[in-house]
């Protein structure tokens, strides 16, 4: 179902379709202010609301919460995102918290283009993440860093974020081959 994008028909979706869901991610993508997500021409979403439903949801869900926040400033999302006791979230900020986040060739040069085309792939959330930042490193001239954060602390980028990033999947997780196959000999029949 199709429907505007604002804070109503998101609230609807996280706290109404999702729960009772093995998992849940979410993908929020354009411009953000610090704590803030613009959702809509006149709309704004803020961090500590998306917290309230997403909590809302994850009590219902019995494995992770993953989002993935792709706008400029969206690593101050990470203070207020923080799981419910005993659960799994993973946060990924394209962009640290006062850092603007560059979409450049229609998207196609963004971190969440080179990330879900990775997790596509069959990469964890981690190996995606990874990838994409890297992307992003080669492609601008300026600073945009960014962040992972699993475990709940705030902390990201840690080896236990890492850890527990890299055990989520949600491709198609396909497996190609390193190298296309040689043939390095013929037998008689």
């Amino acid at each position: 179902m199709d429907n505007a994008a604002t804070n109503a028909n998101l609230e609807y979706a996280v706290k109404t379709w999702a729960p009772g869901a093995d998992n849940l991610f979410i993908y929020l993508v354009g411009h953000g202010k610090s704590g803030e997500f613009e959702i809509g021409e006149w709309e704004r979403l803020s961090a500590q609301d998306f917290d309230t439903w997403s909590d809302s949801a994850q009590d219902a869900i019995p494995d992770f919460v993953a989002m993935l926040y792709d706008a400029c400033r969206s690593g101050s999302f990470f203070p207020y995102l923080q799981p419910p006791a005993g659960k799994t979230r993973v946060l990924i900020a394209s962009a640290g918290g006062d850092e603007r986040a560059i979409f450049m060739a229609e998207g196609g040069l963004s971190f969440g283009f080179h990330f879900f085309a990775q997790l596509h792939n069959g990469a964890s959330f981690y190996n995606s993440f990874t990838r994409a930042k890297k992307s992003v490193e080669a492609a601008y001239d300026f600073e945009q860093n960014p962040q992972i954060e699993a475990d709940g602390n705030v902390n990201g980028d840690k080896k236990i974020d890492q850890d527990i990033a890299r055990s989520i999947k949600v491709g198609l997780e396909k497996v190609f081959a390193s190298k296309i196959p040689r043939i390095q000999g013929v037998c008689a029949p």
